[in-house]
């Protein structure tokens, strides 16, 4: 579980740095692009640069959808075969694995096909398949978070359950009759 937490929240981390680095790429070139960027002009570098931070956001996700979908079933199966009593940790898990599950061939590929769409507005072009796009990004945000979510309450069940102190061995052994001699 703390794979799959670490994971969502290097994700998140790389796909806000990625397009944060476009505006501080145009805002403060480094030496030798002042150049190229001028002979495009801002707008057209900004577009490009977008696109390529939407691209590797793009094949970051889909590694990691991938990666999530190994680290699902693995954790399913170990969460039913070591603790069978844990509905609710095996419950969030599932849920967390179909949620990947809709993400990966569900919400991903109608992205990949709107992204061009998308750079066209933020050329100042705004059409009705950014509209869609804006609402299938923010659909597969929500549902991270839910994943996220969900996670958080299985790693604290886990952990409250595997730290719990082991019952009085005195008090489980059977009680035996002392017997005075005398």
């Amino acid at each position: 579980m703390g794979a799959w937490l670490a994971g969502s929240v290097l994700m998140a981390a790389m796909a806000a740095h990625n397009l944060r680095a476009v505006d501080s790429l145009l805002e403060a070139p480094p030496y030798g692009l002042a150049k190229p960027i001028e002979a495009i002009g801002h707008a057209g570098a900004r577009a490009l640069l977008r696109h390529e931070a939407a691209e590797l956001n793009r094949w970051g996700f889909d590694v990691w959808e991938w990666a999530q979908l190994v680290i699902g079933p693995a954790l399913v199966a170990t969460i039913a075969s070591r603790r069978p009593h844990a509905r609710l940790v095996l419950a969030l898990s599932s849920v967390m694995l179909g949620a990947a599950v809709i993400q990966h061939w569900g919400i991903a590929p109608a992205l990949a096909g709107l992204v061009s769409l998308a750079d066209a507005a933020a050329l100042g072009q705004p059409s009705p398949e950014h509209s869609r796009f804006a609402g299938l990004h923010f659909t597969y945000m929500s549902i991270e978070a839910i994943k996220f979510a969900c996670g958080l309450v299985v790693l604290v069940t886990l952990l409250r359950h595997s730290t719990a102190p082991a019952p009085n061995a005195a008090a489980t052994l059977p009680h035996k009759r002392i017997r005075a001699h005398g």
